[in-house]
C-alpha cells in the first residue's frame, strides 16, 4: 500500500506541472494561433524582389536618358520596358492578393505596404508615357527630367521595400529553425 506521504508528493507534482501548463497554455495559443509563413505569398515575393530589382535598373538607365541628347524612340522603348516590369509585378501583387488567406500576418501586412507604392509607380509610368506620347519633339524639359528623377527614386524605393520583406522572412525562418534546434538540445 502507498504511504500517505507518497500521495501527496504525487499529487504536489501533479499540481506542479499543471500549473506549469496553465502558465505556458498563453503562448502555446499565441504560437498556433497565428498563421505559419506562406511559402506561395514568400516565392511570390521573391519573384517581386527580382522584378523591382530589374525595374530599378530600367527606371535609372531611363533616368540617365533624361541627361542624355537620346532620341524619342529610345525613351519610348526604355518606359515600354519600364511598363513590362511595372504590369509583371502588378500580377505578382495580384497573386499575393489572392493567397492572402494562407497568408501570416506580416506577409498580410508587406502586402498592404507595398501595395500603394506600386501603384505611385504605375501611375508615375504612365504619366510618363502620356508626357512622351504628347510631347514627341520637346519632350526633355526640365518637368520631364524632374518626373524621371521621380519615377527612379519611387522604384527604388519599391525594391528596398520588397528587398527588405525577403529579407525578413528569410531571417524569420531561419531564426525559426535555429529556435527549434536549440529548443531539441535543451529537451
Amino acid at each position: 500500500m502507498t504511504s500517505k506521504t507518497q500521495i501527496w508528493a504525487i499529487m504536489a507534482g501533479l499540481v506542479i506541472t499543471l500549473a506549469t501548463l496553465l502558465l505556458a497554455a498563453p503562448q502555446i495559443v499565441a504560437q498556433t494561433s497565428e498563421a505559419q509563413d506562406s511559402t506561395t505569398v514568400a516565392g511570390l515575393f521573391k519573384d517581386a524582389r527580382s522584378s523591382a530589382v530589374q525595374l530599378r535598373k530600367d527606371a535609372a538607365l531611363m533616368e540617365s536618358y533624361g541627361r542624355s541628347k537620346m532620341s524619342w524612340e529610345s525613351h519610348a522603348a526604355q518606359i515600354t520596358i519600364i511598363k513590362e516590369h511595372v504590369n509583371k509585378l502588378g500580377r505578382l501583387l495580384q497573386q499575393m492578393n489572392d493567397a492572402r488567406d494562407g497568408a501570416s500576418a506580416w506577409q498580410k501586412d508587406a502586402i498592404d505596404h507595398i501595395t500603394p507604392l506600386l501603384k505611385e509607380v504605375a501611375a508615375n509610368t504612365t504619366t510618363t508615357i502620356n508626357h512622351l506620347n504628347d510631347n514627341k519633339g520637346a519632350f526633355a524639359h526640365h518637368g520631364y527630367k524632374e518626373l524621371l528623377s521621380a519615377n527612379y527614386q519611387l522604384t527604388k524605393d519599391f525594391a528596398t521595400l520588397v528587398g527588405d520583406y525577403v529579407d525578413y522572412g528569410e531571417a524569420k525562418e531561419t531564426f525559426a529553425t535555429l529556435e527549434s534546434k536549440v529548443g531539441t538540445v535543451n529537451q
